[in-house]
Formats: C-alpha cells, sequence, structure tokens
C-alpha cells in the first residue's frame, strides 16, 4: 500500500472540496476539524447543500460524500432523495475533472448483498489464494416456507444460519439480522427478500480492515459467540451495531475470547493473505472510503469475507482526519514527496 506522505507543494489558488454526510457522522468524521486541517493547505471544505443546484456551488476539484443513504431512500421510493441522486449524478457527468469519492455508480454495487456478495465471490475467485471465501448464500425473494427450505436444502446451507435483509445500508431493517437454528426458525422469516447466509464458527472475533485510499487499517472487534444448532430457539434476533461495537455487552458475544491474546489473529493482521484480499475487494467495487469485514474460521483458519460496507464510521482508526486529509489532498492533485510506508 502506499504510504502516509508529506506535502512540498502548495496550491497557487484555494482548491474547493465539496463535501455531505448526515449530522450523526460528525461524531467519526467532523467537518469542522477536517475543514482546519485543510486550511492550511489552502484548500477550502465546503458542506453541499442538497437543495440547491450544484452547479451554483462549485467548481470543486473533489466530492467526499456519503450518499448511499439517499440511494437507499430512492430504492424505497423517496422521490426527494430521487431527484438528489439524480441530479448530482448529472453533475457528475458534467464535470468529469471532479474526483468523486466514490461515485454513486460504485457505492449502488453493494447496496444489494446478494449482488455484493456475488461481486466479492467473483473477485476472490481470481486470487491464487484459494482459503479466502465468502460463506455460502442464497437470496430468497418472498414468504414461501416450504419454497425456502427447499432451496436452503438445495444449496447444501448448513444451520445455523444468518438472515440478513437484502439492503445492505442506511435503514433500521439493514443491522437488523436474525440466527436460523433450523429449518423450523428458517419457515419464520417474515422479511423478503433477504439472503440466508451460513454461519462460520469463528471464535467471537471480527476483524474490520478501514480503507481511506491506499492507506488501511485492521481493527479487532466482538462478533457472535459460537453457537450450536442444539438450541431451544428456532430464531435468535439481534442487532449487528450491538454485536461488533468495542463496549458490546449483549450476551451474544464472548468479551473474554475477544480481550483474550491471538497470535493466529495478530498474524492475519499483517499478512500478504489479508493484503491481496482487501486490495481485489477494492479493486472490484472500485471504492477508495470503505469497511470490509472478515473473520478466521475456527478450525481451518480460512479466511471468510462478511460484508463490504461504504464510508464507513472508521471508530478506532488512527488519525482519521489525517488520513482523509491526505487522501483528499491526494485526489486534489497537490504534489506529494515521498514518505514512510504504512500498512
Amino acid at each position: 500500500m502506499l504510504g502516509r506522505e508529506s506535502i512540498n507543494t502548495m496550491p497557487n489558488q484555494t482548491t474547493r472540496v465539496g463535501f455531505w454526510w448526515v449530522d450523526k457522522k460528525e461524531d467519526d468524521i467532523p467537518s469542522k476539524v477536517l475543514r482546519e486541517r485543510l486550511k492550511v493547505h489552502g484548500v477550502e471544505l465546503v458542506k453541499l447543500d442538497l437543495g440547491r443546484p450544484f452547479e451554483e456551488q462549485g467548481p470543486f476539484k473533489v466530492i467526499v460524500h456519503k450518499l448511499c443513504d439517499m440511494l437507499v431512500a430512492e430504492i424505497g421510493g423517496d422521490r426527494e432523495a430521487s431527484r438528489i441522486c439524480q441530479e448530482f449524478q448529472a453533475y457528475c457527468a458534467a464535470h468529469p475533472e471532479v474526483r468523486i469519492l466514490d461515485p454513486l455508480s460504485s457505492v449502488r454495487l453493494i447496496l444489494d448483498r446478494f449482488n455484493q456478495y456475488e461481486l466479492i465471490k467473483q473477485a476472490l475467485d481470481i486470487l491464487p489464494d484459494k482459503d479466502i471465501l465468502v460463506p455460502p448464500f442464497v437470496r430468497l425473494e418472498k414468504p414461501d416456507p416450504e419454497a425456502n427450505v427447499g432451496i436452503v436444502r438445495a444449496n447444501r446451507l448448513r444451520f445455523p444460519l444468518l438472515f440478513k435483509h437484502i439492503v445492505a445500508h442506511g435503514s433500521r431493517e439493514a443491522h437488523r439480522m436474525f440466527l436460523i437454528m433450523n429449518e423450523d426458525g428458517l419457515r419464520k422469516l417474515d422479511s423478503f427478500p433477504c439472503v440466508v447466509q451460513q454461519y462460520i464458527p469463528h471464535g467471537s472475533v471480527l476483524y474490520k480492515v478501514f480503507v481511506v485510499g491506499s492507506f488501511y487499517q485492521t481493527i479487532r472487534r466482538p462478533s457472535l459467540k459460537d453457537v450450536e444448532t442444539t438450541s431451544t430457539c428456532n430464531l435468535i434476533e439481534f442487532n449487528s451495531h450491538d454485536i461488533s461495537k468495542p463496549n458490546s455487552k449483549s450476551p451474544l458475544t464472548d468479551r473474554e475470547a475477544w480481550l483474550r491474546p491471538d497470535e493466529r489473529g495478530d498474524a492475519l493482521v499483517s499478512s500478504d493473505r489479508l493484503k491481496r484480499a482487501v486490495d481485489v475487494l477494492v479493486r472490484a467495487t472500485k471504492h477508495t472510503l470503505c469497511g470490509i469485514d472478515f473473520i478466521l474460521e475456527q478450525d481451518t483458519g480460512k479466511l471468510y469475507v462478511l460484508d463490504f460496507n461504504n464510508f464507513p464510521g472508521f471508530t478506532g482508526v488512527d488519525d482519521i482526519i489525517g488520513e482523509l486529509t491526505r487522501l483528499i489532498l491526494h485526489e486534489a492533485g497537490i504534489t506529494f514527496s515521498n514518505g514512510n510506508q504504512s500498512s
């Protein structure tokens, strides 16, 4: 990966960079701090007004955004969100010189979980590593219990399974999940279309890889603890946000396992295998700002990709404002000198 570079050339005039994300994302990426960092380098950070023509707000050198929330609302039939997405797309088409982080076309690639997993599977197939995989999965279209049981059987998925809403981002439903313990649980699913994915025992540890341009950092997080299909429950509901936060206290996690020293996990973080997986997935999804969730199978050590997220929270990333500043300056065409390498 490319390293953190230092600026050796200042722009001759103010460079304007547009940005947009919802207010709650300010906790992760405080725009006031980012604005001050960029101002030092002669860059003006301007929040986009989604109610005004974008043409009136430029010219922009770079636009960084979290408009996947608008794309999800558009999918749900929101006319105002559709207008915003269409006008933003038209502006980008009229100004190919503007660097967009990331293009709406790239974000759309991963919004549908089934399409996302198919894309990831195809991307991983080109790697020489045959132990980097996506857990087996199927798409279920409608509430037809016996047909759905037949689909799962035909694809030889083994219980327990994970239920995930088909839309991967931007709504409460995207984070509402179920552990499906048996066929009776499968028959009780009430939200369609959806993806059903085989659960992989992984020692209650998740590896979140946060990508900012050419920089990435891997952070261990709690995850679902390994479960047995002998559970008396047919379905176990949970919110993914409650499971994978550093301060998670969910009974479905095993904090002792997460906190326990893990030589195999430490080796993964610095491995070429993980780097190859990250590189190929970033290229396939055409993303610059993203998060990728990995797990290590408990018995085999196989590496599985669970999810790919557009412009995540970056909680725990070292100097995320600094990394985002470096990325924006690079995309703006400001000259850099070679610095120390970062992994």
